[in-house]
């Protein structure tokens, strides 16, 4: 099966998707080519000029100026990867650009190429056809520049991992990048006396340079030719002493080699040295100086904002999120070629023979040592091939297949290998079985090959945050709808409760008719695991509003949280066991939430649960001893998630505080006012109402008490 997915189309991209994805993710980025330099036509660049922010209308004479800007710092090359075929602005500003090209010598220009749909009557009927234009640019520009090609990116779907060197449709034109390296290696072929060619017939007519006049003629036969002097004796003595030997076999490799290559990403978008439009312009003496000998793409490119004009997604494109423009791609694949780095892909049958032979040592490895060996033998042999893989495509810009030995491949020998093994076990296990049955009871040998465990034997000390749910005025809907019908509503109310839960990662659930007991673990106090259970019972709240929303019978809910140390284990007897949590921590979870029926309110908590939380509105409703308990516990009420807090509710936790402050201090009749002021505000507030009522028992009419301990004491759960 892998070697099927290695050869079918669908099984090749989705290969080249994910290996060159974790190729240049496991490499990393590599040092741009220091000759290589953009100039970028960006947002910077039109608000420093005063310019219009789509580059396209801006004045072909400021062109001009780049261009003798350039030529004047010594670049080498100056390619523009921008459209000029329109006749937008004066003829002044057209002649000057055309003036400046045809000073500089050096210019090449992008051919758009463009896709529509033509409709085409055939018979009664009608069908779509798909036309491709080629726009060049204006006659005067053609003829003013050193030559002009297309560069159209290849994409599946979406992301570009290839460009085209030549265009067969084109009459095997070249493409930038391609007539880039030409005419950046003309020096090489001028050294080659001996290579007979005509005019090349894909490059454009110009009216100038000895240096077109000496590149190679057709594809194949410039190939040819190279190969032949390449390999021999004559160019060796020529170029022993030299340094334009790798440009000679980085040219033969073009010529001789597919048409579509894949592009060697030096890194994320801004990887290769850019420079802004405007600072050559205004003649930025530190970015003048650095030009001399470089070769210059210009185009759009905009790494600061979401711009999407000409901008490509890019295996690099993931981690920052920003695309890479075209003319980066352009300079890029330039690189590539004039250094002879772009990515190689092995032959269809030296793949397959990886892949065979990956599976042949995964399998021996699997099925020849024991599951606990061979397992950790295998994956360690897949981490080996990874590494091998990408110390070959780092050093050799080699791809050898990933994707497929180690996603398909080897997970499928293991599990095969696995399964094998166990099948190979349970026969001996059988045969052992019917063996030794001869001699002891059959159940002994059951025992014996299952090793069974003790149930009492699972069991587990851990902290854990509890929360304890309760429905309210359950028992007067109970006794309203019949058990069918009560039965169906409780499961959707539970159900409704469970996916807050669910989604906050609950450890525990243990459900006892309208309530709920569930906690989050962990192996020591942490925060994170309170602030989780604090946000699900807050979205509990919210699913349960949902619901009653689309029910006509309403049923509310009451929620309690403390944390603490729970046992978690079987607890049974009599071969009957059901897996519980157990403990104070429970019980004190179940009695503060029976709370929120005294003090109207819905979800409570114990301080410890909410201490160092953030994100929550909360407001402490004092200290309680609640039924059963010796020792008092500071209670919470968890409101809201503070970043949806709305002005009411921060005003309500305002008051109440400074009412339960004078309550807490002793002083009775103040807090009795400020607890009334509440009210007047929010009369349905049940904390303020349940404080007042404190108050004014405690006062005898209008003489106040001398008890002045703010611990409340309740005797029933």
């Amino acid at each position: 099966m892998a070697i099927i997915l290695a050869t079918i189309p669908f099984g090749l991209a989705w290969q080249q998707r994910l290996d060159l994805a974790w190729l240049f993710r496991l490499r990393g980025a590599l040092t741009p080519p220091s000759d290589v330099v953009i100039v970028a036509m960006d947002k910077e660049s039109a608000d420093a000029l005063d310019l219009p922010t789509n580059p396209t209308e801006w004045p072909r004479a400021l062109h001009a100026r780049l261009i003798d800007t350039l030529t004047a710092s010594g670049a080498q090359l100056i390619a523009f990867d921008v459209n000029f075929a329109g006749r937008r602005d004066d003829a002044e500003d057209r002649l000057a650009f055309a003036d400046a090209m045809s000073r500089s010598r050096r210019v090449l220009l992008l051919e758009q190429l463009e896709h529509r749909q033509k409709v085409v009557a055939t018979g009664d009927a009608q069908s779509g056809l798909s036309l491709e234009e080629r726009r060049l640019p204006l006659p005067m520009f053609a003829e003013a520049a050193l030559g002009t090609a297309p560069f159209p990116l290849p994409r599946w779907p979406s992301r570009v991992d290839r460009f085209w060197t030549f265009l067969d449709r084109y009459g095997e034109s070249p493409t930038l990048p391609v007539f880039a390296v030409q005419l950046a290696a003309g020096n090489v072929v001028e050294a080659l006396p001996n290579l007979e060619t005509d005019r090349p017939r894909d490059l454009p007519e110009t009216s100038h340079t000895p240096v077109v006049e000496s590149l190679p003629s057709p594809a194949v036969a410039r190939a040819q030719a190279l190969r032949i002097q390449l390999q021999g004796s004559s160019v060796d003595s020529m170029l022993r002493n030299g340094s334009e030997k790798p440009n000679l076999q980085a040219l033969l490799h073009l010529f001789a080699g597919p048409d579509a290559r894949y592009l060697n990403f030096y890194g994320p978008a801004g990887t290769i040295r850019t420079i802004s439009y405007h600072r050559l312009i205004t003649e930025d003496r530190e970015a003048l100086i650095s030009l001399a000998g470089k070769y210059v793409f210009v185009g759009y490119d905009e790494l600061q904002g979401p711009s999407k004009v000409d901008t490509f997604d890019t295996v690099f494109a993931g981690r920052n999120g920003v695309e890479m423009s075209g003319v980066e791609i352009a300079a890029t694949a330039f690189a590539n070629l004039r250094a002879d780095q772009t990515l190689k892909r092995p032959d269809l049958i030296v793949a397959v023979a990886v892949i065979l032979g990956l599976a042949i040592i995964g399998a021996v490895l699997i099925c020849c040592m024991p599951v606990a060996v061979g397992v950790p033998a295998t994956v360690a042999f897949g981490l080996s091939y990874l590494v091998l893989a990408c110390l070959i495509f780092a050093h050799h810009n080699l791809w050898l297949p990933l994707a497929v030995p180690l996603v398909i491949e080897l997970p499928l020998v293991v599990v095969f290998g696995v399964l094998a093994q166990y099948l190979r076990a349970r026969r001996r296990r059988e045969a052992m079985q019917h063996v030794v049955g001869y001699y002891v009871p059959k159940e002994v040998v059951h025992e014996m090959a299952d090793h069974a465990v003790n149930p009492l034997a699972v069991r587990e000390t851990t902290y854990a945050v509890c929360l304890a749910l309760d429905a309210e005025n359950f028992t007067s809907l109970s006794e309203a709808l019949p058990p069918e019908e009560m039965a169906t509503f409780l499961n959707d109310y539970l159900a409704a409760i469970d996916e807050p839960l669910a989604r906050h990662d609950v450890d525990f659930k243990e459900f006892h008719a309208d309530s709920v007991m569930c906690a989050w673990m962990s192996s020591d106090i942490d925060v994170v695991v309170r602030a989780r259970a604090c946000q699900a019972a807050l979205d509990v709240i919210d699913a349960v509003a949902a619901f009653n929303t689309k029910r006509s019978v309403r049923l509310g809910v009451r929620l309690g949280l403390h944390a603490g140390l729970v046992f978690l284990g079987n607890v049974g007897a009599g071969g009957q066991f059901s897996f519980r949590i157990l403990g104070d921590i429970v019980n004190t979870a179940s009695r503060v939430e029976g709370l929120n029926k005294y003090v109207g309110t819905r979800l409570l908590a114990s301080e410890e649960v909410v201490a160092d939380v953030e994100g929550l509105l909360t407001r402490p409703l004092g200290q309680f001893r609640l039924k059963g308990k010796k020792a008092a516990l500071g209670i919470v009420e968890i409101i809201a998630d503070a970043r949806h807090a709305g002005d009411e509710q921060l005003l309500l936790c305002q008051r109440f505080t400074a009412a339960l402050d004078a309550f807490r201090a002793g002083h009775r009749r103040q807090a009795a006012a400020l607890f009334t002021d509440v009210l007047q505000g929010f009369p349905d507030d049940g904390p303020a109402r349940f404080y007042l009522d404190r108050c004014r028992g405690q006062w005898g009419g209008d003489t106040a008490s001398r008890d002045t301990d703010p611990v409340i004491l309740l005797d029933k759960k």
